[in-house]
């Protein structure tokens, strides 16, 4: 987005009487005292503003030291303005005070290619970085949560760090993304996030009763490898895949209105999974399927299309619809000894086709 006149509240953060404290420029950057600061040695870093233009002055590549040397004093830089880098030339940002967390609407700019956060950041909170070029972003040591933030980014690897704990309504356009790991020891909610991303061909997520929900619904045909640990349930994501062999890890107990379309060849389900509800509703090219012990249903596999369907269950399913299907054929492979039990649950549905190729073969699970 173009901003091209910015708001009211913009002013009033460098002018007016709310504002009493003394300002001094250092180094290229404008410095606000901070008065909340016990220590009366601490300042924030505010906006340069054009008059003319209202956008920001910080041009090229800018350093944000954790320490600044003013009139033989030496002050603690503890925070930025909001609209601090909203910053047509900004080319480079780092941040090398210890903040916790950003203000919103703090960083916005068209050229910005490189952000460098610092490793004591914490949050990074609504619309704070909305910078649709950026090409690097180091995101520290500490961070723990990204809400509604990083919109888009032109990156085309991204790493985020051990500590995360919470995405949600992030990332939402990564055109360029073709490596993504997500990894966090307390990583549990993944949401709203990662929806466009055309050129991903890596995915590792891995968290702790973790929650995939709303994510990766578009343009992820391009992904060929997809790793997750310590997920519980997935939510209306992974819209469409064409991973050939996809196999979902044990530990998943529920999938709900995902995959929605998988064109690959074979699938394994996870042992662990109970829900399962509204997905693989289109598998054109469906050949093995191994179901899950824990969902004892045939449906939306049961094509009759060639596919072979590893069914573990000692319980019988059940049975497929086979009216109007001359041409249905299908191998089920059931536990050592239920080849007898299927076929006489079936046989009422089985009598009515004699053209259909259905086949048992009786497998230890």
């Amino acid at each position: 987005m173009k901003i091209k006149h910015l708001s009211a509240a913009f002013a009033l953060i460098i002018s007016g009487s709310s504002f009493a404290q003394s300002t001094f420029e250092e180094g290229g950057l404008v410095y606000m005292e901070d008065i909340s600061d016990p220590s009366k040695m601490a300042v924030i870093v505010m906006p340069k503003q054009n008059p003319v233009t209202q956008w920001g002055m910080y041009s090229g590549d800018v350093v944000v030291p954790a320490s600044i040397e003013h009139d033989l004093d030496t002050y603690n830089v503890v925070g930025l303005s909001t609209m601090c880098f909203m910053c047509p030339d900004l080319t480079g940002l780092d941040i090398q005070a210890p903040l916790k967390t950003l203000p919103q609407s703090c960083i916005y700019s068209e050229s910005l290619k490189e952000i460098k956060l610092p490793d004591t950041l914490e949050e990074i909170p609504q619309s704070s970085i909305m910078t649709p070029n950026v090409e690097k972003i180091y995101f520290g040591k500490s961070l723990k949560t990204i809400s509604g933030s990083c919109m888009q980014l032109n990156v085309t690897n991204l790493t985020i760090p051990v500590t995360i704990e919470n995405i949600s309504s992030s990332f939402m356009v990564c055109q360029m993304l073709k490596s993504l790991h997500l990894k966090g020891d307390n990583f549990s909610t993944l949401e709203t996030s990662f929806i466009d991303m055309p050129a991903l061909e890596t995915l590792s997520i891995e968290g702790r009763n973790l929650t995939i929900a709303a994510c990766f619904g578009m343009n992820i045909e391009q992904l060929q490898t997809l790793y997750l640990s310590g997920v519980v349930a997935i939510k209306g994501a992974f819209s469409e895949i064409n991973i050939d062999k996809l196999v979902l890890p044990e530990g998943i107990t529920e999938i709900s209105d995902s995959f929605r379309t998988f064109n690959g060849s074979e699938l394994t389900l996870p042992n662990s999974l109970t829900k399962l509800e509204n997905s693989f509703y289109i598998c054109p090219n469906l050949k093995i399927v191994r179901l899950s012990k824990g969902v004892c249903s045939l449906e939306n596999f049961c094509k009759g299309n060639g596919e072979t369907l590893y069914c573990p269950w000692n319980e019988v399913p059940e049975v497929p619809d086979l009216r109007n299907r001359p041409d249905f054929v299908v191998t089920f492979v059931v536990p050592e000894g239920m080849e007898a039990r299927y076929r006489e649950a079936w046989a009422s549905s089985l009598s009515r086709t004699t053209k259909s190729n259905i086949t048992f073969r009786e497998e230890k699970f």
